[in-house]
C-alpha cells in the first residue's frame, strides 16, 4: 500500500475507532454510574475477586491469534479454520474445568455466593470462542465501522439487561448478566456482519506457522493476568469485599482512558505499521514516531483530565456517599495508566517486527516486580500495593522505549520532543483548571467538572497551536474537510 493511501485509510480507521471507543466509554460510563447507585461496592468485589480467572480464560481462548492473523501477510483459509477451532476447543474447556472448580473458588475467598455466581460469569467463554476469528478479520481488514456498531449494540443490550436485574434485586449478578449478555450479542453479530464461513478443515503446518508467533503472545498474556488481576483477588482474600470492590470499580472508572487508547490507536496503528514495508526502515521510522506522537496526544489529557476532574465530592454526588472512598484508587490507577497507554505505541512496533519473544521477556520482569511488589506491600496496606503498581508501570515503560528506539533508530532526544510536549502541556492545562475552581469557591460537583474540562480542553487547544503541535493541525485540517464536503 503506498504511503497516502495507507495514511488515509489509518486516518478514517481512527476516526471511526475513535467514535466507536469514545460512544462505547460514554455507554459504560453513563450505564455503569446508573448501575453503581443501585449496588454496593461488595457486589463489584465478588466480581473483582473472580476477574483473576476470566482474564486468565480470555487470554488462554484468544490464545494470540487475533494479532497473527492481523500480522500475517498470506493469509489463507486454512489459517482461518486453525485459529476458529483452536479457540472453540479452549474455550469448551476452560469453561468445564471452572465450572468444576467453582465450589473450590468459593471456599477459597470464603464466599459461598461465588460458587453459581462464577457459573454464570464464565458462561462468556463459550459466547467469545466462536466470534475471536470474525473480530481479528474486521481489525484485518480495518473496517471500524461495522466494529463501531457492533460494540455499541452489544453495550446497549448488555448494560439494559443489568440495569433491569439490577432493579429487582439481583446483585453481583446484574454485573455478570452484563458480561454474559454482551459477549452472546457480540458474538451474534460478528457472525452476521462477517462473510467468512470455517470448512471442516485443519491443518498442521497453518496451526504451527500461527502458533509459533502466538504463543509468545499468549505466554505473555497469561503472565499479564496473573500480575494485573491479582489485585482484586489478593484485596479480596487478605481484606474484604468491599475493598475488592472499590478497587475494581477504581480500576474500572480510572482506565476507561487505557481502554479508549487500546480500542483506538492500538487497534489502527497496527495493522497500519503492519502494512508498511519491513525493508523501509526511514518510512518505517517515521511512521513510529508519528503513532508516538499521536498516542501522546491523546493519553496525557485524558488520564490527567480524570485525576484533575475525580473528586469525593463528585462521587459522593454523582453516585452515592458509599462509593467515595473510590477516589484514591481511581488516581493512582490513572497515574499508571498514563505510562501503560505510551506503551501501546511500543507493543505494535514490536509485534509488526515479529518481536514477540522480546515483549515476553519484558512482561515476563513486568510481571515478576508486579507479583514481588504485592507480595511485599500487602502487610502495610492497599496504598503501598497501588504506589508500587505505579513503579511497575514507570519502569516497564522505559525499558520498552528503550528497545524500541534502539530497533527504530530513534534517539532519546527524539523521543523527548514526540512526549514530552504534550505532557507538559495538559500539567500546565489541568494545574490552571483546579486553580481556577478553587478560586470560584463551592460549586454544584457538575458544574465544577464542566467548568474544569473547558479550561483544560481550551487551553490543551491553545498552546498546542501556539507551540506548532502538527498532530492538532492535521486534526483540524480532518474536521475543516469533513465539515466542507
Amino acid at each position: 500500500m503506498d504511503s497516502s493511501g495507507l495514511k488515509g485509510k489509518t486516518v478514517k480507521g481512527l476516526l471511526w475507532s475513535v467514535l466507536d471507543k469514545g460512544g462505547q466509554q460514554l455507554i459504560v460510563l453513563v450505564s455503569g454510574i446508573w448501575l453503581a447507585q443501585m449496588l454496593l461496592p461488595g457486589d463489584y468485589g465478588l466480581i473483582g475477586m473472580l476477574s483473576i480467572f476470566t482474564y486468565l480464560g480470555n487470554a488462554l481462548q484468544e490464545s494470540g491469534f487475533t494479532a497473527a492473523i492481523i500480522r500475517k501477510e498470506r493469509l489463507i483459509k486454512d489459517d482461518l479454520n486453525v485459529a476458529f477451532y483452536s479457540n472453540i476447543i479452549i474455550g469448551i474447556s476452560v469453561y468445564m474445568i471452572l465450572y468444576v472448580a467453582s465450589p473450590q473458588i468459593a471456599i477459597f475467598f470464603n464466599e459461598p455466593e461465588l460458587h453459581w455466581l462464577s457459573r454464570v460469569v464464565f458462561l462468556m467463554f463459550l459466547f467469545n470462542s466462536f466470534s475471536v476469528v470474525q473480530n481479528a478479520l474486521l481489525i484485518r481488514e480495518m473496517r471500524f465501522k461495522q466494529a463501531t456498531i457492533i460494540n455499541a449494540v452489544s453495550l446497549l443490550c448488555s448494560y439494559s439487561g443489568a440495569l433491569i436485574f439490577a432493579s429487582r434485586g439481583a446483585g453481583a449478578y446484574a454485573i455478570a448478566c452484563q458480561t454474559v449478555i454482551y459477549a452472546l450479542c457480540r458474538m451474534i453479530m460478528l457472525w452476521c456482519y462477517s462473510t467468512w464461513r470455517p470448512s471442516l478443515t485443519f491443518k498442521r503446518q497453518s496451526f504451527n506457522e500461527l502458533f509459533s508467533f502466538s504463543s509468545k503472545l499468549l505466554l505473555t498474556n497469561i503472565l499479564n493476568t496473573c500480575a494485573c488481576r491479582l489485585f482484586p483477588s489478593v484485596i479480596g482474600k487478605c481484606y474484604n469485599k468491599i475493598d475488592a470492590g472499590l478497587y475494581e470499580n477504581g480500576q474500572r472508572w480510572g482506565n476507561m482512558p487505557q481502554d479508549f487508547v487500546a480500542g483506538t490507536i492500538a487497534n489502527v496503528t497496527f495493522p497500519a505499521i503492519s502494512a508498511v514495508n519491513r525493508d523501509d526502515s526511514e518510512r518505517m521510522r517515521r511512521v513510529c514516531r508519528k503513532m508516538v506522537r499521536v498516542t501522546s496526544f491523546i493519553v496525557f489529557p485524558l488520564f490527567i483530565g480524570i485525576m484533575v476532574c475525580c473528586s469525593r465530592s463528585a462521587i459522593s454526588y454523582i453516585i452515592k456517599p458509599e462509593w467515595a472512598d473510590v477516589v484514591p484508587y481511581i488516581l493512582f490507577v490513572s497515574c499508571a495508566g498514563i505510562f501503560n497507554g505510551l506503551n501501546t505505541a511500543n507493543y505494535n512496533v514490536l509485534k509488526t517486527k515479529g518481536l514477540s519473544s522480546a515483549i515476553l521477556k519484558f512482561e515476563i520482569i513486568r510481571n515478576l516486580l508486579t507479583i514481588l511488589s504485592i507480595v511485599v506491600c500487602i502487610p502495610f496496606g492497599i496504598r503501598y500495593m497501588l504506589c508500587a503498581m505505579v513503579a511497575v508501570s514507570v519502569i516497564n515503560y522505559i525499558l520498552f522505549t528503550i528497545k524500541v528506539n534502539r530497533l527504530l533508530g530513534v534517539t532519546l532526544l527524539e523521543h523527548i520532543k514526540d512526549v514530552l510536549p504534550y505532557g507538559t502541556i495538559m500539567v500546565i492545562a489541568a494545574v490552571a483548571a483546579l486553580l481556577l475552581t478553587s478560586v470560584v469557591g463551592a460549586l454544584n460537583p457538575i458544574l465544577v467538572i464542566l467548568l474544569q474540562f473547558v479550561v483544560m480542553a481550551l487551553i490543551y487547544i491553545v498552546l498546542g497551536r501556539l507551540f506548532g503541535s502538527t498532530i492538532l493541525s492535521e486534526v483540524f485540517q480532518i474536521l475543516i474537510r469533513k465539515g466542507n464536503g
